[in-house]
């Protein structure tokens, strides 16, 4: 797959046993070209005899192009500099950084609805790839880019990284493969670390420690040394700590990650219907539900107010007193007794939740938190402190 895409490096994003990755400005590029990135693309080079994981990589990414979670490939070429020859893959450039890198701005722990979402992701792209016959091998926040989304509402996570994947298809149908220890040892299976299996239902298993480090923030597993880790991956009796601040569906998720036999792991297409992760597409309608959580705030919230988070999430990171956004559609009705509708969300990166507002003819708006409904990462605009107007008047 080669289009006419002339580059020019700007800067290094990134080094590895591979090679390393640069980002670059796309100057002339063919028709087939279009980057959400104003021109902005991720060029990942090697030495030429030192890049057939990156050759292998490419047409892998070539057979998953039409896979939306999964990094996007443009094509490939052949450069040299200063006599030496370099061969480079031409991809999509995340602008957001890793998985990892997130985790860590986020002080090792993102609210479980984004978990819930990228997770979503994840397992989306998780299926193309097992569908075609891959395992990936290296599943991991490292592994996972970050991406802004088109719509504005929160981020977009995408699998990369396929230089160590495995195909476990041949022309006559499945092949069982066996090959030697490969990929990150923190994040291997039972059947791989202790028999050698590569197979689809190590990805899962790397998913559930992924799911957990965004929870956490912490690695799965912690032991004294490699030696350690192994054993207790391989022949451990108890089973990955699954964190109890999550909730029950969360949990029932990884346990469906972690069965020690890989035949009884749920596959990727079995997750994607797991109410942890399917119910994020019913939370993006804007059909009101219901959760049970009742609290007020009136213009400001005072210092001493505290806003349960509703059941089943995290508590809220850092929420200011008295700050707070609004975005959606302000509805009037009765002439005495104004009722509105809309998002709410704390200040401060808390989940946004769906409001009932009710405002007499005093001059202050109280609104009750108690739907559930859409998460907005970024609210087009800052509910003012000290008096509740010009909101389609508040009339």
């Amino acid at each position: 797959m080669a289009h006419d895409i002339k580059w020019s490096k700007v800067q290094v994003l990134g080094k590895g046993s591979y090679g390393t990755v640069y980002l670059a400005i796309a100057n002339r590029v063919g028709s087939a070209f279009s980057s959400p990135f104003s021109g902005l693309i991720a060029i990942k080079s090697a030495v030429f005899q030192n890049s057939l994981s990156l050759q292998k990589e490419a047409e892998i990414l070539q057979d998953l192009v039409d896979c939306p979670e999964i990094v996007h490939y443009f094509g490939n070429d052949l450069t040299i500099e200063s006599g030496v020859g370099f061969y480079n893959l031409q991809l999509e450039y995340a602008s957001g950084g890793t998985l990892e890198d997130l985790i860590k701005k986020t002080g090792g722990k993102l609210v479980e609805y984004d978990v819930q979402r990228y997770t979503r992701m994840i397992v989306k792209g998780l299926r193309c790839i097992h569908e075609k016959g891959y395992v990936h091998c290296d599943l991991k926040p490292a592994n996972i880019l970050v991406f802004c989304s088109k719509a504005g509402r929160g981020n977009a996570v995408k699998i990369a990284d396929f230089g160590i994947s495995k195909i476990t298809r041949e022309e006559y149908g499945f092949v069982k493969r066996k090959f030697c220890f490969r990929g990150t040892p923190i994040y291997m299976s039972p059947e791989s670390v202790a028999l050698g299996e590569i197979e689809a239902p190590l990805d899962i298993w790397s998913l559930g420690c992924t799911v957990i480090e965004m929870i956490t923030g912490k690695h799965v597993w912690n032991c004294k040394g490699l030696e350690d880790l192994m054993f207790q991956i391989a022949f451990g009796k108890e089973p990955p700590k699954i964190p109890e601040t999550m909730s029950e569906h969360g949990k029932d998720f990884l346990r469906k990650c972690f069965v020690r036999d890989p035949r009884k792991r749920w596959t990727a297409e079995m997750l994607l219907n797991h109410p942890f992760i399917s119910e994020t597409e019913c939370l993006k309608s804007t059909k009101i539900r219901l959760i049970g959580c009742s609290s007020s705030i009136s213009r400001r919230l005072s210092s001493s107010e505290t806003l349960l988070p509703p059941p089943g999430f995290s508590a809220f990171p850092s929420v200011l007193p008295g700050h707070a956004q609004y975005y959606g559609n302000w509805v009037s009705s009765d002439p005495e007794v104004k009722h509105y509708s809309g998002n709410f969300k704390l200040w401060g990166g808390g989940p946004a939740y769906g409001f009932e507002s009710v405002r007499s003819k005093k001059k202050y708006l109280n609104i009750n938190l108690v739907d559930l409904m859409s998460i907005i990462t970024n609210p087009v605009n800052r509910l003012p402190m000290d008096e509740f107007n010009n909101i389609n008047e508040l009339k």
